[in-house]
Parts: structure tokens; sequence; C-alpha cells
């Protein structure tokens, strides 16, 4: 957590297609930098279902929108590949290996960057410098702030309380102060 309000989170569903897009090599429509750490697919491959990449984008864009739409822990759970599309073409294992990995990277990177003991006075600086951007983002709204996977930074505002950012974006001091000085209005 990288204040008192604000949380951080990984996507379950978001995983998952995230996953599929690089298990599977597709090509989609909407430009999200590749994964990193990368996910071995495993014994993952492509099922011959009709319009794959079109399938792949409608719920990338329907996990957006649910996101986008979240209120509240109450409300329906986005929709998953699996629950849609079957199991099929998808190695289950490697997938949830692929998420420890993940998680274990994002807790090394969050440790790193703004555990308790900062690594020396520079880096200090850079998290003082970061606080009232932070603040003001709270002020406005920012309630979560959720971290995709992705090699190169990544950001996109899903709600005025609800933050998407690359790993890499996340653990970079200046990269998340931009990323939080962007937030919309309400």
């Amino acid at each position: 957590m990288l204040h008192q309000l604000v949380s951080h989170e990984i996507s379950s569903a978001a995983m998952e297609l995230l996953y599929i897009r690089e298990a599977w090599g597709l090509t989609v429509a909407v430009e999200i930098p590749r994964c990193e750490p990368a996910p071995s697919p495993g014994t993952s491959s492509r099922p011959a279902l009709p319009d794959l990449e079109a399938r792949w984008t409608s719920l990338w864009l329907h996990a957006l929108s649910w996101e986008r739409s979240l209120q509240s822990p109450e409300q329906l759970a986005p929709i998953f590949w699996s629950v849609i599309n079957g199991p099929t073409g998808v190695d289950r294992g490697a997938l949830g290996l692929w998420q420890i990995q993940v998680t274990q990277t994002l807790t090394d990177h969050i440790m790193l960057e703004y555990g308790r003991r900062p690594r020396n006075r520079a880096h200090r600086k850079n998290m003082v410098r970061m606080r009232p951007a932070l603040r003001v983002a709270e002020s406005r709204g920012l309630r979560t702030i959720v971290v995709l996977p992705l090699a190169d930074p990544y950001t996109a505002w899903l709600s005025h309380s609800r933050l998407a950012v690359a790993m890499k974006t996340y653990v970079d001091v200046d990269a998340l102060t931009t990323a939080l000085a962007a937030q919309p209005d309400r």
C-alpha cells in the first residue's frame, strides 16, 4: 500500500486474458504492451474458435468497463475467458504459476521501492516528491491502483477512483507521480 487510503490489486480476469494473449500469440486490436514477466505457455494451445482475437478484445474491453464501473466489492464479478469460452487451450497450472510469479515479483518491487526503509537519500527525496500528487489523487477519489504485469510503461485511468498501471510504472516514482497527476475529473 502506498498510502493509507490507496490500495493496489492485480485483477484476476485481466491476468487470465493477458496470459491467454501471450500463450496463444494473439494479435489483438487494442494496444497493450507485452507481459513481464513473460508467462510460460506450458501445454496451452490456441483452440479452433472462430473470431478468437475479436472474442479476446471484447472480453478485455468488458474487463476494463467493469473496472470503470466498480464502486463496491458487492458488485458482480468480471467475466473470465474460461467462464465464457471454456478451459480449452489454457494450461491452468501454468497460468497459476505465472500468477504466483507476478505476485511475488510485484511484492519484491514494492518492498524495494516503497518499503519502510528507503534505500538511500535520493530515493527518500523521490518519495517525498510523490506524496503531494498521491494526496491530491486521494482527495479526488483515488482508492485503487490496478497493477498489470506489462513490459512497457502503461497507464489508464479506469475511473476517478481506479488507475491501471504497468508494474514498471507502479514501482517508478517519477512515472507513478506523472500518472497520478493525470487523474480525470469526476
